[in-house]
């Protein structure tokens, strides 16, 4: 056995220890190196993520309908997860206070509308629960059967609706995915509400943005509900935009209605406003307009359109794009009344999509020339 002396121990440990000191901080480097690049990796690994998922599309605003359908909602593929409106909780909180108060000729005088119509109203209100449409109080209850009974009497806006634009869009026959391009991309600009996403549970009402008096009983000199709403309105609108990336907002509203959005507003934010007309004929025909409107939100969400381009190949219903008739601000569509005819004729005849797209778009070019011979005349 070899005899070690105590200071060549000491000397072979010292260079044992210096080694593996070496060895130990040759692999903490190496770990933190493949750490940093793994941190790295995953960070554009994320990034491209974002940049695969992140999704630019059409912002559009539609009108409310008068009309509800007060069924209870039964999908076969149940949409996203109801959300709860936001656009300015006070604001709908105290009209519904003043409606809830009115009486039965009240909300007849105020609405202008039948006898019939006003006992409907008056049954809406006397349920309606203005808790129910401030979003804190339903945020901060722990009482879940609570929650339930607040919601009880709602149902998302797109499914309660029942005017012929959402008609048009027949929400229970749209995919998941059309659903939740709406709820991103379409705003419902609403007397009672502001601004409403597609999901977002409402009670059941009446009110129109032409609606005169209402605004006696909260003390102010603004007569008009639009121009009420327009601050709030405007905002959640921009907000929602900026964090969709979107710069395009497609006007498918009424005037009246439309009249809430701050144009002016929109332009300093650098967001092109265009609206879109339906005529047939060179006019417009009110209901014929508004199915039009629905349909071409249900052709927007469809396809996940992400520029004003994309709308001019819409020709659903017969309707065709009059570019001698559009610009930069607004986008016309043309139909023949007898569009019906027409499409029948292309189906039976077999002459495939694409001729029937080329027929209707020439058909919709003599209608221009007639329109634009009327004026002359």
């Amino acid at each position: 056995m070899t005899h070690i002396s105590q200071s060549s121990g000491r000397t072979i440990m010292q260079s044992l220890w210096s080694k593996n000191f070496t060895v130990y901080l040759s692999f903490t480097i190496l770990h933190l190196y493949l750490h940093l690049c793994n941190h790295q990796t995953a960070a554009m690994a994320t990034t491209t993520r974002a940049a695969a998922t992140s999704r630019r599309g059409i912002f559009m605003i539609l009108s409310p309908a008068k009309t509800l359908d007060l069924s209870e909602l039964v999908l076969v593929d149940l949409p996203p997860s109801s959300s709860l409106p936001s656009c300015d909780i006070h604001k709908t909180r105290q009209l519904a206070e003043i409606l809830k108060s009115k009486s039965k000729k009240q909300l007849k005088d105020l609405l202008k509308v039948s006898d019939n119509i006003s006992c409907t109203v008056k049954d809406y209100y006397d349920v309606f629960n203005v808790e129910a449409s401030v979003l804190p109080v339903l945020l901060e209850l722990e009482d879940a059967s609570k929650k339930i009974d607040l919601c009880a009497n709602s149902k998302s806006a797109i499914f309660s609706f029942d005017g012929p634009a959402f008609k048009g869009i027949s929400p229970t026959t749209c995919d998941i995915d059309s659903i939740e391009y709406m709820q991103a991309y379409l705003r419902i600009i609403d007397p009672l509400y502001g601004a409403l996403r597609p999901l977002d549970l409402i009670q059941p009402y009446r009110l129109e943005m032409a609606s005169k008096g209402i605004l006696k009983d909260l003390g102010t000199d603004e007569k008009s509900l639009a121009k009420w709403w327009m601050a709030s309105i405007t905002s959640s609108i921009l907000e929602d935009m900026k964090s969709s990336e979107c710069n395009v907002m497609v006007n498918l509203a009424s005037d009246e209605y439309a009249a809430a959005v701050d144009q002016m507003k929109l332009e300093q934010e650098d967001c092109t406003f265009v609206k879109v007309a339906f005529q047939q004929e060179g006019k417009v025909i009110a209901v014929h307009a508004k199915k039009a409107r629905g349909l071409m939100v249900k052709y927007i969400s469809e396809n996940k359109l992400e520029s004003v381009e994309g709308i001019q190949q819409f020709d659903l219903e017969g309707y065709g794009f009059c570019e001698d008739r559009s610009d930069d601000t607004t986008i016309v569509f043309d139909r023949s009344k007898n569009w019906q005819d027409s499409t029948s004729t292309s189906t039976g005849t077999g002459t495939g999509e694409g001729q029937s797209t080329d027929k209707k778009r020439k058909a919709v070019k003599q209608l221009g020339k007639k329109a634009a011979s009327k004026k002359k005349n």
